[in-house]
């Protein structure tokens, strides 16, 4: 998994009013003072937990490409080895449900994680939550970041989501197999644990939900919609973030100075 750097969060096209380099040559900080604000400071704790979030996000990335290629290896398979192999099938269900949990728990971690950076820094970013609140709703991501929570809740409840193919060999030589998983929507809606929200929209899908494509919406969106505030987050943290970018940017040229 890829590590965050403090440039994948603060660039130097992000800095204000005067260039980096102007910034560098007008800091005034002891050798101590750029120690302490590099590693110990208050920036720094935010960039870490900015780290933090992010590769949460990574993991939610890497749970939905596993779930996929499970997907795609029910559907590049020969209808009639599914078809002629029921312990093969059923074996594939139960790690492509494995596979759909982890990646509904991951969805949950990452909102757990981003209420979690907001409460952390309340004081000091009072607004963030109700803009990420906002901006969540009007994108009308909250209620697919709810499904997914649900199916989390729904399978730890020992109910397994009623996966369920569409098998069809191709009639002709010259066709193609139809192979398709979905999630039957009656059988999910029997269950009475689901809140009034993703009941709702459980109730607007089709009869059948193909959830990879559903999970595919969500990852395009929710990928956009970090992308959305990354700088929302850098704008809120401006002051101390640049106290540490600049702080590790001094010590950067003084060791590559002392080792030429």
């Amino acid at each position: 998994m890829t590590e965050y750097d403090l440039s994948d969060f603060l660039s130097e096209d992000q800095i204000e009013s005067i260039t980096m380099g102007e910034q560098l040559e007008q800091d005034t900080r002891s050798r101590r003072e750029l120690v302490e604000d590099c590693y110990e400071s208050e920036g720094r704790k935010i960039f870490n937990d900015m780290r933090s979030l992010y590769t949460t996000l990574q993991m939610v990335n890497k749970n939905y490409r596993i779930l996929v290629q499970k997907r795609d290896e029910f559907v590049n398979e020969d209808a009639i080895e599914w078809m002629t192999s029921s312990e093969d099938t059923q074996e594939f269900f139960r790690e492509y449900l494995r596979r759909l949990h982890n990646y509904a728990a991951s969805v949950h971690t990452l909102t757990h994680h981003t209420y979690t950076f907001f409460d952390r820094y309340e004081n000091k970013a009072p607004d963030l939550h109700s803009e990420y609140s906002d901006e969540l709703h009007d994108r009308g991501l909250d209620v697919k970041v709810n499904l997914l929570k649900q199916i989390r809740h729904y399978t730890q409840k020992n109910w397994e989501p009623p996966l369920s193919a569409e098998i069809s060999p191709a009639m002709e030589n010259s066709g193609e197999d139809t192979l398709e998983l979905y999630l039957e929507k009656e059988k999910m809606l029997e269950w009475d644990g689901w809140n009034s929200e993703a009941r709702s929209y459980l109730k607007e899908l089709d009869e059948e939900i193909y959830i990879t494509q559903l999970a595919e919406e969500y990852q395009t969106e929710v990928n956009d919609f970090y992308n959305w505030l990354r700088p929302v987050i850098i704008s809120a943290f401006y002051d101390e973030l640049m106290k540490t970018i600049t702080a590790q940017l001094i010590l950067e040229q003084e060791r590559s100075t002392e080792s030429t």
